[in-house]
């Protein structure tokens, strides 16, 4: 078996990376890899190498039949995921409305802000709305008393009615997708909504949010932390292929599907619906180099 440094080294992994993967303390594969870890440290570098290859999907038998693949939909714990996670927790920490509880997650389109604050929604009971263009100051508050109470009340005073007396019984994250686009008088709608009801709010939008929110300071002056989804990784697209596929992928393989996505998760997905046609058709469970370079005609 490869030693844990060679694994890390060929795929570009990071100690948070194993730790994220394979479950085990940050400490202890520090430990293993300077040699300082006390014990049976070559019997434990084993283990954790196991443990990563197999959640890199390299270190059992694929569980699937060639011509049978499918790609599943399923939704990967990223690095940008953890640190939008981390941030929502920080900002519900009862200890939040001692400070500023406005924050804002920046990054282009296809990094994952969407789908990362639909699941945090859904999995923890928070507010997630999405801006469209039709949209009136009314409209937004209108939904935020849906969320919570399942009306749509007509005016400013019965949503604030609703709002108020709902957040009473519990503050709940409100989540403001597409606020990029959003005139800057609805981004002060949620500030006086914030200070009002003591409720936490997340803006997400593409680079432009962060030059809008920074231009008004009794915005920039209440926005507690400001998180910046970064392009898809090569550990992201070997995660995916795994958890969505079934299968592992040789690490060029990788390289040259990270390439082409050009840091674009939903480029990734693409790609992966083309390719598993091209296996089933094939009826093969490996991704040749041929293959991805065949993507490109």
């Amino acid at each position: 078996m490869e030693t844990l440094k060679a694994v890390m080294e060929e795929r570009g992994l990071s100690i948070g990376d194993v730790a994220r993967l394979t479950g085990e303390p940050k400490s202890k594969i520090s430990g293993i890899l300077r040699g300082s870890y006390p014990g049976r440290t070559e019997e434990q570098e084993r283990i954790i190498t196991g443990k990563l290859l197999d959640a890199l999907g390299e270190g059992r038998p694929v569980e699937v039949e060639p011509g049978r693949l499918k790609v599943r939909p399923v939704f990967i714990q990223t690095r940008n995921v953890q640190r939008f996670e981390k941030l929502c927790q920080e900002l519900m920490d009862p200890d939040a409305v001692l400070g500023p509880s406005l924050a804002a997650v920046i990054g282009r389109a296809g990094r994952g802000k969407t789908e990362a604050a639909k699941h945090h929604a859904v999995m923890n009971g928070a507010i997630y709305i999405r801006f469209m263009g039709m949209f009136s100051a009314v409209d937004l508050l209108r939904e935020v008393a849906h969320e919570l109470d399942g009306v749509r009340p007509r005016t400013t005073r019965a949503c604030l009615n609703v709002i108020e007396k709902e957040m009473g019984r519990g503050r709940r994250l409100i989540i403001v997708d597409e606020a990029d686009r959003m005139p800057v008088s609805y981004i002060h709608v949620f500030r006086d909504l914030n200070e009002r009801c003591a409720c936490p709010v997340i803006f997400i939008g593409e680079e432009g949010l962060k030059a809008k929110l920074s231009s008004q300071r009794r915005i920039s002056s209440r926005t507690r932390a400001e998180v910046e989804f970064g392009p898809v990784s090569t550990l992201d697209i070997t995660t995916y292929w795994k958890q969505a596929v079934g299968i592992g992928l040789d690490p060029e393989v990788v390289k040259a599907l990270h390439r082409r996505s050009g840091g674009d998760f939903r480029l990734v997905v693409k790609d992966a619906l083309a390719l598993v046609r091209i296996l089933n058709a094939n009826s093969t469970l490996t991704v040749t180099m041929a293959m991805v370079k065949g993507l490109e005609n």
